[in-house]
């Protein structure tokens, strides 16, 4: 299936009550989007209230189904997506050699999620840029992403980079050293405020930092896949690494059936009072005959639990799939 796509680049929070959801305005969303599939998304979407965003997007073809598609929503993991387009768009560049080494000792070690700590050793390991960005985007490992970050120049030159790309919609202000802070800033709120916890979760849904909207996100995919981004050989690279990813395998995984492929990015927060805050993912779905599709799904606070919040995301990958099915009728 992974063929398929490579061919197709050759070929060219709380208990508050929330607001009711906002479907993308009709000068936002064109009118040839498919009217069932749009119903469908807000239906699925409808339980989770404007906590919840969803995008669909054609890679070829233009139209865009969502719900709150124009919200921006906390990324969490899903920016090592941006961060690995970064990285293959310096290698190109030759500000970046895919072979160059890059030092990680056990002080780097700080995250709750470190796969790579088993190989890092007691004192420390060099490993390469490409080692580098398969643990960060297939096993979202979090101090190789930290490394790519620093290697690049920051957060700041990372963001330069997508500017430069035209990825619009998407932003990268900060590492996971600061994406963890800021998730311990949180908790510590809401503690220090038992009976204030709409106010501090609002306070956190308006922090712009690390966030993208649905509809921004698609409509990058949608040029990763379409070879916009990168060189056909660096965005089949960065597909195979995506299509290899480990986690959220009850999410849009979930609801691609045998024969679809998937190139996808999770992201995912802490837990608070028996809830997960964030479980987002973001791919490419591609069907047997060739036909690819930019999917999100983002959450925050929904104060749903996981496995809630992941039937949405295979759900929402089923709408998909149902809907390529009814358009090869």
């Amino acid at each position: 299936m992974l063929r398929a796509s490579v061919l197709l680049l050759a070929l060219a929070a709380c208990g508050a009550p929330t607001p009711a959801l906002r479907a993308l305005p009709p000068a936002a969303r064109p009118a040839e989007a498919p009217a069932a599939l749009q119903a469908e998304l807000e239906r699925l979407a409808a339980p989770f209230g404007d906590r919840v965003g969803v995008a669909v997007q054609p890679v070829v073809g233009g139209w865009i189904a969502a719900v709150n598609g124009d919200h921006p929503f906390q990324q969490q993991s899903v920016f090592k997506t941006w961060l690995a387009v970064t990285v293959l768009d310096a290698v190109e560049r030759g500000a970046l050699r895919w072979d160059e080494p890059i030092r990680l000792t056990r002080a780097d070690l700080i995250f709750p999620h470190q796969p790579i700590e088993a190989e890092v050793g007691p004192r420390g390991r060099d490993f390469t840029v490409e080692a580098l960005l398969r643990w960060s985007v297939a096993a979202s490992d979090n101090p190789s992403t930290d490394a790519l970050i620093a290697r690049l120049g920051g957060p700041a030159a990372v963001q330069a980079a997508l500017t430069r790309l035209g990825v619009d919609g998407v932003r990268v202000d900060v590492g996971e050293r600061e994406l963890h802070a800021m998730g311990r800033a949180l908790r510590a709120a809401l503690e220090a405020a038992p009976a204030d916890r709409a106010a501090v979760y609002a306070r956190d849904f308006a922090d712009r930092r690390n966030t993208a909207t649905p509809g921004a996100t698609v409509a990058a995919l949608a040029r990763l896949q379409r070879g916009e981004l990168l060189s056909a050989a660096s965005t089949a690279r960065l597909l195979q690494v995506m299509t290899e990813t480990t986690t959220g395998p009850k999410r849009l995984r979930a609801g691609a059936p045998a024969g679809w492929a998937l190139a996808h990015k999770t992201g995912t927060s802490g837990d608070y009072e028996g809830a997960t805050l964030v479980a987002n993912d973001v791919g490419i779905l591609t069907a047997p005959d060739g036909r690819a599709y930019a999917v999100a799904v983002f959450t925050w606070g929904t104060r749903r639990p996981l496995i809630e919040q992941e039937r949405l995301a295979a759900d929402v990958a089923r709408a998909v799939v149902a809907h390529a099915a009814a358009q090869a009728e």
